[in-house]
């Protein structure tokens, strides 16, 4: 009715016949054709030419379509079973339409009485949400948060970067690159922390802040941070802008600290297994003098606070601290 096209996006071969009978039903008058990448090149190339001079009213296709196809006649896009699909990709398919001065309208069709994932869910409101011209870098900064950063070197194509930010990640992988291209150089620095892996929340919740970006971006200050003090800066401006710490966040700062201080000491990884035991695992590349002191000054933390630790040597030297029910972030920092 407004002069436009219609692009109907349908991600299975073998059903566009049959849909695109139905479609003809619903509009007779008017001329449907089909297109998908099995298609012979010349043959679809011809299709697509054929819809951009408006021989045919409404194409039926697969997501073949989803960039490089500039069609500034298509003002209605459909795309059916739209929980199907990834969030980028929805995003890459909205804009066939809309190339105009005409004003376009993208419908994605969820089916009646079916249970839709809340992922699915997030990534159809995130849509719904940015919808002003240059909201790309919204729409893949909030895909990077529902999906994660995956494993660069592996097989895994999802992962979570809650705990550092992308840009931290990104730092991570720099210095590691950097380290392998010069193994025998002093002057390359690589900034370390123990990992920790403690039974607790500690992140930066959304309720908190709610913007993404705001988020990572604190993410990354917490993460580049090298001293108490630039962590306490932090924790003022997040305080100034957003208000008073939830617990959550208040555990990832004081984690952050307790890793700056566990490298210090020469242990690079602090593992909770159960409530009841805290090991702490120490650098055997270090000279055993260096190790000494610190090992010495950690029991003698242990004693002046009442907790057992124990130590064993097998294979690697590994503190076992033993928990009475008290936090293990309040053991850790009155302890390291």
């Amino acid at each position: 009715n407004r002069n436009g096209q219609i692009i109907i996006v349908h991600n299975s071969i073998s059903e566009l016949e049959s849909l695109q009978e139905k479609i003809a039903n619903f509009v007779p008058n008017h001329k449907i054709q089909i297109g998908h990448g099995k298609m012979k090149g010349k043959y679809l190339e011809k299709l697509l030419l054929d819809f951009h001079h408006h021989n045919f009213d409404i194409l039926i296709t697969t997501t073949i379509i989803e960039s490089g196809i500039d069609i500034p006649n298509a003002n209605t896009l459909i795309v059916l079973n739209a929980h199907r699909f990834g969030l980028s990709q929805l995003y890459q398919i909205r804009g066939r339409v809309g190339r105009s001065y005409r004003k376009a309208y993208a419908y994605f069709i969820l089916p009646r009485n079916h249970t839709i994932s809340q992922i699915a869910t997030k990534r159809l409101n995130t849509l719904e949400y940015y919808t002003d011209l240059g909201s790309g870098y919204q729409i893949a900064m909030q895909d990077l948060e529902i999906r994660g950063g995956g494993n660069i070197f592996g097989a895994e194509q999802s992962g979570h970067l809650n705990k550092m930010g992308f840009e931290y990640f990104n730092k991570i992988l720099s210095d590691e690159f950097t380290t392998t291209k010069n193994p025998n150089k002093k002057d390359v620095v690589k900034e370390e922390r123990a990992e920790i892996n403690l039974q607790v929340e500690s992140h930066i919740s959304k309720n908190y802040i709610e913007n993404e970006q705001f988020r990572l971006e604190y993410y990354r200050q917490i993460g580049d941070a090298k001293s108490k003090s630039e962590l306490n800066k932090i924790e003022l401006e997040i305080k100034d802008r957003f208000g008073p710490l939830p617990q959550e966040t208040q555990n990832l700062l004081l984690e952050t600290q307790i890793a700056m201080r566990a490298s210090r000491s020469h242990i690079y990884k602090i593992l909770q297994q159960t409530q009841d035991e805290i090991r702490l695992y120490f650098d055997n590349q270090v000279q055993i003098i260096q190790l000494q002191k610190n090992i010495e000054q950690l029991v003698k933390n242990c004693a002046n606070h009442n907790y057992h630790i124990e130590f064993a040597t097998k294979k690697e030297l590994i503190g076992k601290i033993k928990n009475s029910g008290n936090s293990a972030l309040k053991l850790l920092n009155l302890v390291l």
